[in-house]
This record gives C-alpha cells, structure tokens and sequence, in this order.
C-alpha cells in the first residue's frame, strides 16, 4: 500500500481564488452598468434638445410674420417666459403668436431639460431671409470620467440655425 501524504487546504486556496475572481467579475460589471445609465441619461438630453430646437424652428417657420418682426428673438434665460395672451383661446396677431410660442417653449425646455439658459438670436436679415439662431445649455452630472477634476457637473450646448423666407417674397 503506498503511503499517504496529507494535501489539506489546497481546494480552499482553490474555492478562494474562484470566489474572488467572481467578486472582482460582478464588481466591474456593476460599474459598467453605471456607466451604462449615465450614457443613456447623458444621450436622452441631447435628444430631448435636438427635439425642442427642431420645435421652435417648425414654429419659427410657420409664423413668418412674426418671424420677419423680431417676435422670436429672447434674451438668454434660464426660465420660462411669462405668457401674456392664450392664443389657443383667443385669435392672435403674429407678435403675440410668437410671444405665445415663445412661452410655451421656455415652459417645456424648462420642466425637460436640467437646464442652464436658452437664447434666441436673430441674424442679419438678406435678400428676403430671416434668420434665428436657438442655443440650448443644460447641465450633467460627471463623475471621475473625464480629465479635468473640477467641479461635478459639464455643461453641454445644442444650437440650431434656421432660415426662412420672408412673407411674401
């Protein structure tokens, strides 16, 4: 009979590394996970301003009266724009349509975007054209993810530029 040599512990050193590994596996799938939600959350905002820029523009254009007046254009701000006249209840020259879009717009930018300001701009009126420029700021959250360590949040920006034509050209 061949002697007996006594191996104790050798599997628990075994099952250990196992466990740790396995730690260490659900650890960083954890934090990818994380990283998955800020991304999306970071991707839904851009998307929401891309959304809301678009919005204004469409509006922009179908009120050109008011467009070709100015009526569109608002100083930076970071909250919504006080409305003066319901244009959904009364009929409404195209300054006050734009007064009134420009409230309802501010309003929604504010409740869906963490919000920094919003501007629109007019440009240089050519050859029959008008145009705005709409510029979103909104803040995020940031961890560790970037270079620069100050501070917790970025600020991002979406501008939009639309031309249209003057009434009547």
């Amino acid at each position: 009979m061949p002697p007996r040599t006594r191996v104790t512990g050798f599997a628990m050193i075994e099952i250990l590394i196992a466990m740790f590994l396995i730690a260490m596996w659900m650890l960083a799938s954890a934090g990818t996970q994380i990283s998955a939600l800020k991304f999306q959350k970071s991707a839904g905002n851009r998307a929401i301003a891309v959304a809301l820029a678009g919005e204004l523009s469409e509006r922009i254009e179908a009120n050109q009266p008011g467009a070709k007046s100015g009526g569109y254009a608002l100083a930076s701000t970071a909250s919504a724009v006080s409305l003066s006249t319901d244009c959904t209840a009364v009929f409404c020259t195209p300054a006050q349509m734009a007064a009134f879009d420009l409230a309802q717009w501010t309003g929604r930018v504010a409740t869906m975007l963490p919000l920094i300001n919003v501007s629109v701009v007019q440009g240089a009126t050519a050859s029959g054209l008008v145009s705005y420029t709409i510029t979103l700021n909104w803040s995020e959250r940031r961890g560790r993810q970037t270079y620069v360590d100050t501070g917790d949040t970025e600020t991002l920006s979406y501008v939009l530029t639309k031309t249209v034509r003057n009434v009547g050209t």
